[in-house]
């Protein structure tokens, strides 16, 4: 999960779907915009995890 306020973006993450724990610190998002980083800011990657290929017993 990520969530953010004014300009800074926190990240969690949760194995049941009710507790979520932080990852890390805080984090700026000044520097996605283009008018601070001065046109392209590069490519962005997601983190997605599933269990839906998992063996079952």
């Amino acid at each position: 999960m990520s969530a953010s306020q004014q300009d800074d973006y926190t990240f969690s993450y949760s194995t049941d779907g009710t507790s979520f724990h932080s990852v890390g610190d805080p984090v700026s998002g000044d520097i996605l915009s283009t008018n601070v980083a001065g046109g392209f800011t590069g490519a962005l990657i997601g983190l997605y995890a599933t269990t839906g290929n998992d063996i079952q017993p």
